[in-house]
């Protein structure tokens, strides 16, 4: 009784190997009904033939009692008829992982995958299109689609996955807008990737950044790509129906902007774009205001901060004010020519405080470890303090300062001097490394 438990947990899980697929070499040791057992199995495959030859036919797999199957093949082409005529037999399948395998194109029928709630296709870099029956999948909860970088759209009934929890679409280059129906999917929790524009779809098809309204539910990283473009009253309805301040899970947001078309409205729709004050990551690209929205320096748990190719932008904001700020990154900010004591957002003495609203004693950037200065092209003074003292209330726990390409920069300022533990990487600034 005991080797029967032991045989019967041993082969309820299996990763079976290229040459096993026939199962003769086992046909005598091992008992076929054990093929009965195996629920739970990752397959590897070598060859365009093996995918079938493992299911059935005398296999080690019987396809009809499978929960969960994971393929990992290495061959450059995997045949769709082959994959489709395995498909359903695999009437019990819970999870079904067929990620970089590559596939083409996929076939399905949803009646015959009814308890389908894991499905995994990234990083198969040559499909084109989902089939419209991945919608019937009624019962999927994942929908994981990162690195499809060919797939262009998904089906427009996807609104009908009213299970649907986690939607991966990552690193889906050739994707330019998303179905209306993403809107009415409210218990989506992970939506790492949005547009804020229609992609050259119609607006009956697609979703406009207002249909974030009721995603409330969206937690961890979202990416919003496309903003920008539009008209300036439709440019503050959509954020502002998007509601973001209010999405209480949201942990990381990165907003990107056009880089064609009219930069004009990129500043107030900005300001509309309110982040959840819970918020620990914010990236913005691309931004063509000239200032960034007070909110910013309302988000009390930031920790990482990346501003890139913001290029209207000539101060800087008042950064030094987030009080557990660990990572800053600037790039590619071309007006940017003077680094003041502003940037700091601190007072250093008792009427700089009183007129900066804080507190004379308080630190600039007290938790920050990493700062990074990129390609900053006219950036020429980094501008220090004159106060007694005031250099050990500028970043104390800094470790990591890296300034490269940043030509016309001359010199670093004493608060940066002083720190005698930090080594500073700097690269491609002339000027400042004769000084």
């Amino acid at each position: 009784m005991h080797e029967f438990i032991q045989d019967l947990a041993r082969n309820e899980c299996r990763i079976m190997l290229p040459g096993e697929e026939s199962g003769d070499n086992d046909a005598v040791t091992e008992p076929a009904r054990y093929r009965h057992f195996t629920r739970h199995c990752t397959l590897y495959l070598e060859d365009q033939t093996s995918f079938l030859d493992s299911i059935d036919n005398g296999g080690k797999l019987k396809a009809d009692k499978l929960h969960t199957l994971m393929v990992l093949s290495k061959f450059s082409d995997m045949d769709p008829t082959n994959l489709a005529n395995s498909l359903p037999r695999m009437k019990r399948i819970r999870a079904l992982d067929l990620s970089d395998c590559p596939i083409e194109k996929l076939s399905l029928k949803a009646t015959e995958l009814l308890h389908l709630r894991y499905l995994n296709l990234s990083f198969n870099h040559k499909l084109k299109k989902l089939p419209s029956e991945i919608s019937n999948l009624l019962n999927l909860q994942t929908l994981n689609l990162n690195g499809c970088k060919s797939l262009q759209k998904l089906p427009e009934s996807i609104g009908k996955l009213i299970k649907l929890r986690h939607l991966e679409i990552l690193w889906t280059t050739s994707l330019s807008y998303l179905p209306k129906g993403i809107a009415t999917l409210t218990l989506l929790r992970t939506l790492n990737r949005f547009f804020g524009s229609s992609g050259g779809a119609s607006r009956s098809k697609a979703c406009s950044l207002g249909d974030l309204e009721n995603l409330n539910n969206i937690e961890g990283c979202l990416t919003i790509d496309g903003l920008g473009g539009k008209s300036r009253k439709t440019e503050i309805s959509e954020a502002t129906r998007a509601d973001l301040k209010n999405k209480e899970n949201l942990l990381g947001l990165e907003l990107w902007f056009s880089i064609v078309g009219s930069k004009a409205n990129d500043q107030v729709l900005l300001d509309s774009l309110e982040a959840p004050p819970q918020l620990q990551s914010l990236g913005i690209f691309d931004y063509g205001g000239s200032s960034f929205p007070n909110w910013m320096m309302e988000l009390n748990k930031l920790t990482h901060l990346k501003l890139h190719r913001c290029s209207e932008c000539k101060v800087l904001p008042p950064l030094g004010k987030l009080p557990f700020l660990e990572s800053l990154e600037i790039t590619n900010m071309p007006n940017v020519k003077i680094v003041g004591v502003e940037f700091l957002g601190i007072g250093l003495n008792h009427e700089d405080a009183v007129n900066e609203g804080s507190s004379p004693d308080a630190v600039a950037f007290p938790r920050l470890r990493k700062l990074h200065f990129i390609k900053l092209d006219e950036w020429k003074g980094w501008t220090g303090i004159n106060v007694n003292g005031g250099d050990k209330k500028i970043m104390p726990q800094l470790s990591s300062l890296s300034v490269v390409n940043c030509e016309k920069l001359e010199s670093l300022p004493d608060y940066i001097k002083k720190k005698e533990n930090l080594k500073p990487v700097i690269e491609g600034c002339p000027l400042l490394l004769e000084n």
